[in-house]
């Protein structure tokens, strides 16, 4: 080796080792910047799967308010000489209630947002009896809503505000396979429910409440 090499061997060893100092440093600036540029990213992309997820929200929720909008203008327009009521059930769920100008206690239906019969979704049929209101018919077409029992609330509060002294109906035989669910059901109203054998075999029974104790027990 000559002189000359041996003298600038330092040089070169100091100049290798800035060389490899330097490009450890521009490798690890690289996979930093690289890093940061893959975290702006993965964000960017969180974003826009968050906007284009309430993007799709804000169009179910606009097709579902348009449906119940529908729905509610239809009934509306096809009963135009009925009196309506909003109330909610117990989930929250906004219903009308329709009734004749004439005479409330005749037929009362019942339309909820989200269900789908053009005729009510559940209706009670009524006569004046004097001082009595009759049930002729109760039914409901979709079960597990609530419909039946806010149906049940504004025929006790509307006969309570007239003045009738009780609500009165029968259980049929028809009813018969429903008594299981349908006796507490008007039991949870207050009614008296009886039940007995005309013929000494089929069981068939009434109910009655008596409206009077009602307003009583609230103090008016």
């Amino acid at each position: 080796m000559k002189v000359k090499d041996i003298i600038l061997f330092p040089f070169h060893l100091l100049l290798f080792i800035l060389k490899e100092i330097s490009s450890s440093i521009l490798k690890n600036e690289i996979d930093e910047e690289r890093e940061r540029n893959a975290e702006i990213l993965s964000a960017i992309h969180k974003k826009l799967d968050t906007l284009t997820k309430e993007k799709e929200n804000l169009f179910d929720e606009n097709t579902l308010l348009t449906t119940r909008f529908n729905r509610f203008k239809e009934i509306i327009e096809d009963n135009i000489n009925d009196v309506f009521e909003l109330t909610t059930t117990k989930n929250n769920e906004l219903v009308i209630i329709s009734y004749s100008k004439q005479n409330i206690f005749d037929t009362i239906r019942l339309f909820g947002e989200n269900g789908k019969n053009k005729y009510g979704d559940c209706k009670i049929e009524l006569t004046k009896r004097g001082e009595e209101i009759h049930i002729q018919d109760f039914q409901s077409k979709i079960e597990g809503k609530g419909y039946g029992r806010v149906l049940m609330d504004f025929i006790i509060k509307k006969a309570s505000e007239k003045k009738f002294r009780s609500i009165t109906g029968k259980l049929s035989t028809v009813d018969s396979k429903n008594f299981n669910w349908l006796i507490p059901f008007y039991e949870s109203f207050g009614f008296e429910c009886t039940l007995y054998k005309p013929d000494g075999k089929i069981i068939v029974g009434k109910i009655e409440l008596n409206l009077f104790c009602i307003v009583r027990k609230h103090g008016n």
